[in-house]
């Protein structure tokens, strides 16, 4: 999970419980059915994970939780915009999504939640939000939030292609599994995540070590460690995202660049 909802979790004093993950990071059903044993008020996954695209089965999460009387909560920031979101579909009780993440404004978002179901107000004070969160709105930011939300899911699936088929002799994290048609996250063995870092940003291209949110620490991803991949591939691993104005020449540049750190690596190897 995003840390947005680990460190929620954590200051909300109740006790939480972390679901494990397979080696593609997909939700363990398995396990989730275990957890679920017993007294359970919420159950919080994620619609695809923002380091590795990873989707994850959202509906059979869903059952799992209703046969034992647990809401869900669903957070949809990174998938939103890049793949059909149905609130009614997804089946959820409870569901958290962004604009900043399409190309809308920064510092909005929303909570949808199910009718009926009530919901503690997150601030006090005047009956703004239904009541759910006081003080005046940011109604230019909400007006180009809801613009936003009107447009397609951008594709960039065949961006992503080109992106990939010039990884050959990496490893692309989740591959097996569906993911994001925007989020690519890779790991060369031999290289570090910092050193790369910098080449490309030096080459101006723009790329992360882990989430974007925490990309400035120097530590292994807690993604990719509940994932049990070893060290030398979680310390290696480079998130590629493609947002709704990257182009082919965008990525054309990217693929550039990684060619020539292949080629100066190699070449110092065999120096």
């Amino acid at each position: 999970e995003h840390p947005a909802v680990i460190e929620s979790a954590k200051a909300a004093y109740k006790p939480a419980e972390l679901i494990p993950v397979t080696s593609q990071g997909v939700v363990d059903l398995e396990a989730l059915a275990n957890l679920l044993e017993g007294p359970k008020a919420l159950v919080s996954v994620m619609l695809a994970n923002n380091e590795t695209g990873v989707v994850q089965p959202i509906s059979a999460v869903v059952d799992l939780a209703r046969k034992h009387g647990a809401l869900v909560h669903v957070d949809a920031v990174q998938g939103f915009g890049k793949l059909p979101v149905n609130f009614g579909l997804l089946g959820c009780d409870l569901m958290t999504v962004a604009a900043h993440k399409v190309g809308g404004p920064v510092g909005i978002g929303a909570l949808v939640i199910r009718d009926g179901l009530v919901v503690d107000p997150l601030i006090v004070g005047g009956g703004q939000e239904l009541r759910r969160r006081a003080g005046t709105e940011n109604l230019a930011a909400i007006t180009g939030f809801a613009a936003v939300a009107e447009e397609r899911p951008i594709d960039t699936k065949a961006l992503q292609k080109q992106l990939e088929s010039a990884l050959k002799d990496t490893m692309i994290i989740g591959d097996a599994v569906d993911r994001l048609p925007n989020t690519t996250c890779f790991a060369m063995p031999g290289f570090k995540a910092e050193t790369l870092l910098m080449n490309f940003d030096l080459s101006g291209v723009a790329v992360s070590s882990g989430s974007a949110c925490s990309s400035g620490k120097v530590g292994r991803s807690h993604v990719l460690e509940a994932m049990g991949l070893a060290p030398e591939i979680s310390s290696a691993a480079i998130r590629v995202s493609l947002g709704w104005n990257t182009t082919a020449a965008d990525v054309q540049h990217f693929i550039t660049v990684w060619n020539q750190l292949l080629q100066r690596h190699r070449a110092r190897k065999a120096a």
